[in-house]
């Protein structure tokens, strides 16, 4: 428990921060908004948790919505 405590807030904030510093932000957030999409898969095949059409829909339309931002730039 105490690895994955220290594995998300501490060292998946600290890399995210990391990218912001280096890298602009318009490259950064559509890769983070792509983890619904990534985290789907991974829960159906662990946990058989099919996900619904209006998750996937969501997810389909943050990171459409981030990259429409970043391109409008």
């Amino acid at each position: 428990m105490v690895a994955n405590g220290l594995a998300g807030p501490v060292f998946g904030v600290g890399c995210y921060q990391w990218a912001l510093a280096t890298t602009p932000s318009g490259i950064v957030l559509p890769i983070a908004a792509t983890a619904p999409l990534l985290a789907m898969p991974i829960a159906y095949w662990l946990e058989g948790d099919r996900p619904s059409r209006r998750a996937v829909t969501g997810g389909i339309i943050a990171v459409a919505g981030c990259v429409a931002l970043t391109l409008a730039r």
